[in-house]
């Protein structure tokens, strides 16, 4: 579906004729495309970031470094199950922040929803797999406990600043963010 434009993101939208007032991402300010809602936003990098690192295998880069795992099924059935439940929670997590008014929360929330995707998803995996799902699935729910603030403060933003983005609830809004959090997205090739 993501190879062929099918996920209904708003630049698909825009390019089969729908006028919308909005084009940004939900969780950011870019111009939400596939590829950016999956890849490319803040959240979606430290979904693949904390994934890559329980793996101990570099993946969500772009669609090209997921896919090519779905074309060596049997060696990595286990990763394209997490891959998979990770696009698809990101996915739900969007569509319920637009038609239900969720509000996002953090990354071990995010996380978390992952691994309860891939619990109901184990009974699709062989046998011999669920080992290695149920390990996946402990691993990222002692990793969920980092939060947005965690990653932050680990590089650098004061604790006091934390507390000023709190007091925002969390808004990207470059207007909102405090000046040490400004500088690591710059740095870090961040936009908002």
């Amino acid at each position: 579906m993501l190879s062929t434009r099918k996920s209904l993101t708003r630049d698909v939208l825009e390019s089969r004729g729908k006028h919308l007032d909005d084009n940004t991402c939900l969780f950011c300010s870019e111009r939400e495309t596939s590829q950016h809602l999956f890849f490319d936003c803040v959240v979606a990098k430290q979904v693949w970031t904390s994934i890559s690192e329980l793996l101990g295998l570099e993946i969500g880069s772009d669609f090209e470094s997921v896919g090519s795992k779905w074309l060596c099924n049997k060696k990595f059935l286990v990763h394209n199950m997490i891959s998979s439940a990770a696009l698809w929670s990101i996915w739900k997590l969007r569509n319920n922040i637009h038609f239900q008014n969720s509000r996002w929360r953090d990354l071990g929330s995010l996380l978390l929803r992952i691994t309860r995707t891939i619990q109901n998803w184990i009974i699709l995996s062989p046998g011999q797999f669920e080992g290695q799902v149920n390990s996946f699935g402990e691993r990222a729910k002692e990793n969920s406990v980092q939060t947005w603030e965690t990653y932050w403060l680990k590089r650098g933003v004061s604790p006091s600043s934390m507390a000023d983005w709190r007091t925002s609830n969390y808004n990207w809004d470059m207007k909102y963010l405090p000046e040490d959090l400004k500088r690591i997205c710059e740095s870090e090739m961040l936009s908002f």
